[in-house]
Order: C-alpha cells, then sequence, then structure tokens
C-alpha cells in the first residue's frame, strides 16, 4: 500500500509540474493571438518620492470594417 501511494504521489507530482512547465505557457500563447500586449507607462514625483508604475494588459482586438457612404 504504501509502495502504491509513493508511485501515485510521484505521478501526481509529475503531471503538475508538466502542467507548469507546459501547459501554462501554452495557455498563455493561445491568448495573446487575438489580444495583443500592450504596455502603458507612468511616471510621477509626489512628496520627493519618485513613482514608477508598469501596466501590461492584453488589448481587445478591433474589428475593421469597411463602410462606404455616397
Amino acid at each position: 500500500m504504501i509502495k502504491f501511494l509513493k508511485w501515485a504521489a510521484g505521478i501526481i507530482i509529475l503531471l503538475g509540474l508538466l502542467f507548469y512547465f507546459v501547459g501554462i505557457p501554452y495557455i498563455k500563447t493561445q491568448t495573446k493571438k487575438k489580444s495583443p500586449q500592450e504596455t502603458v507607462l507612468f511616471g510621477d514625483s509626489i512628496d520627493g518620492k519618485n513613482i514608477k508604475l508598469t501596466v501590461v494588459y492584453c488589448k481587445p482586438a478591433k474589428r475593421v470594417g469597411l463602410f462606404l457612404v455616397d
């Protein structure tokens, strides 16, 4: 019984590591296909302290259509 539990725990850990190093990066690349990554930088000085803020987000894709007007 102990031998079975060791094997089961090893397999679960191996699958978890596989998902962490392969599955999550794959999911992230598929998410960014239609929503390109955008970065916004902000800097300010408050009470003599310099504050820098960087925000990285997925910019929604735009559908471009052609409108003909007479």
